[in-house]
């Protein structure tokens, strides 16, 4: 590895999925320029050796055999600048952070986002959302890296296919920073809603590690099917589907990668056995 790159050695997967259980990772690298970043992912290439770009690690599930390659972290890509209602920020800002910038500036546009447990990078990536919004209806446009030719573009949001949970540029580019366009509102307002928000998903959702909903909320609700089979509670190792949300399998303690997928695999089996629907995954598995 690069020594002007800061990194770790088999960084084990509690440390890197908020599932908190998994394999480890060969090596995760913390670039803080773009120039490290090209200086990695060429490495990576000349070598023979896979790559990841890791945001929060919030949808991601390491296998327990680990990955033999590179994680390459956005976490110090954390530059935030406003100029009246348009927020930049760079890839690895948390998406609290942004809200708190927001509200401090009295734009509304975040609060709904806030409470989602990534950054903002992967939230470009995924087209993350909740509470009717996603985080594609404020981009205004985004710099990425190409992942081919190492060249830096901005796309505006119109050059972007967005859809639930999806973006066109997924596995093709490395999100780099991304221009918001909020709106003037009174602090009140936001903090009334965000503070809705966070009601809410404190009564629906667990506080168990989790890597947030299972499966994609497409044509059927996954949670209203899955609790209708009884299968709130169920169980195999450290992996259990959520008591609070059917939709959520939480890690119970020293929960493993393969008792999530196996308990995975049994709802995926229920729903299709009794419905005749298969369900979508919304996580990574790597």
């Amino acid at each position: 590895m690069n020594s002007e790159v800061s990194y770790f050695e088999n960084v084990n997967a509690k440390y890197l999925s908020t599932y908190k259980g998994g394999g480890c990772v060969k090596y995760v690298v913390f670039p803080k320029t773009i120039s490290m970043i090209r200086k990695v992912i060429t490495y990576s290439k000349n070598e023979g050796i896979p790559f990841f770009i890791l945001g929060n690690g919030s949808n991601l599930l390491i296998s327990d055999k680990g990955y033999n390659g590179i994680f390459i972290s956005t976490k110090q890509l954390d530059k935030v600048s406003i100029y009246n209602d348009i927020i930049y920020s760079s890839a690895g800002t948390k998406v609290g952070k942004l809200f708190n910038i927001a509200y401090d500036n009295s734009l509304t546009g975040l609060e709904k986002l806030a409470l989602i447990p990534a950054t903002i990078g992967g939230m470009v990536v995924s087209n993350a959302g909740c509470f009717g919004e996603e985080i594609s209806d404020i981009i205004m446009d985004v710099d990425l890296l190409n992942l081919d030719t190492l060249e830096v573009e901005r796309k505006s949001k119109n050059d972007i296919k967005f859809d639930y949970r999806y973006s066109s540029i997924k596995d093709k580019y490395l999100v780099l920073g991304v221009r918001l366009k909020l709106e003037k509102q009174v602090k009140d307002k936001i903090l009334e809603t965000y503070n809705q928000c966070k009601t809410y998903r404190k009564n629906t959702q667990p506080n168990n590690p989790s890597l947030g909903s299972t499966f994609k909320r497409d044509t059927f609700i996954p949670a209203k099917l899955i609790d209708s089979l009884g299968l709130k509670g169920f169980r195999i190792g450290g992996a259990m589907v959520s008591n609070k949300h059917a939709n959520f399998i939480v890690n119970m303690g020293n929960g493993t990668a393969t008792d999530y997928i196996r308990v995975m695999e049994k709802v995926e089996s229920r729903v299709l056995s009794e419905f005749k629907v298969n369900l979508t995954r919304e996580i990574i598995i790597l």
